[in-house]
C-alpha cells in the first residue's frame, strides 16, 4: 500500500493489538492508543467510558485513533470520539478521582481549576497551575483558597503527588 493515500481500517475487534499488528506490518509505525477499553475520558463537560477502539484512521504519515464510546451519538450512524478531541488533562483527574470526589468538585468555587493537597493534609483551590515546593510542604500559587467545609476530604488527590489535580465539573455524573 502506498503511504500518501488515505487508509481506513474498519476492523470491528475487541482486541486493539490486531489492528496495531496491521499497521506495524503495512507501514512500518508502531502507534499506540493513550487509553483502552474500560477506561473513562473526557470530552467537553462529559464523561465517557471505551466501549471499543473500532478504527485508526492513516493519512500523511499520521494515525489518528478513534474511540467507540457508550452513550455518545455524533449521529445516527456512529458514536465516536477523536483522540484530539479527548481532554487529557481532565481525563487524568476522572481516572484518579472516585464519583464521589468528582461530584464534590462541581460545588469547589468556580474560580478554583486546580485542587491539591499540602503536607499536613489541607485541601486548596487554585486558580493557576501550583508548583510543589517540597522543602516548604505546601503548592505555590499566587492565588492559592484554602477548600474548607467539604463534605468531601478528597482522599486520592495526596501530598505526595507529582502534580496538582485539574478540577472537572462534569455534566453527566
Amino acid at each position: 500500500m502506498e503511504l500518501n493515500k488515505r487508509i481506513k481500517f474498519t476492523l470491528e475487534v475487541k482486541n486493539p493489538e490486531v489492528i496495531i499488528d496491521i499497521i506495524r506490518k503495512e507501514f512500518g509505525l508502531n502507534p499506540r492508543p493513550m487509553y483502552k477499553i474500560g477506561d473513562k475520558i473526557v470530552e467537553g463537560k462529559f464523561i465517557y467510558e471505551i466501549e471499543d477502539i473500532q478504527f485508526l484512521d492513516y493519512y500523511d504519515d499520521e494515525i489518528t485513533i478513534v474511540y467507540h464510546t457508550v452513550d455518545r451519538v455524533y449521529n445516527q450512524y456512529e458514536q465516536c470520539i477523536d483522540e484530539d478531541d479527548v481532554d487529557h488533562v481532565a481525563t487524568k483527574t476522572v481516572q484518579k478521582c472516585s464519583d464521589e470526589e468528582l461530584k464534590a468538585m462541581k460545588y469547589i468555587d468556580e474560580e478554583c481549576n486546580w485542587i491539591s493537597k499540602d503536607e499536613n493534609g489541607r485541601v486548596y483551590g487554585e486558580k493557576e497551575v501550583p508548583i510543589k515546593l517540597k522543602e516548604w510542604g505546601y503548592w505555590k500559587s499566587i492565588d492559592a483558597k484554602k477548600l474548607e467545609g467539604l463534605k468531601c476530604k478528597f482522599p486520592s488527590i495526596k501530598w505526595e503527588d507529582e502534580e496538582p489535580t485539574k478540577i472537572v465539573r462534569l455534566e453527566n455524573i
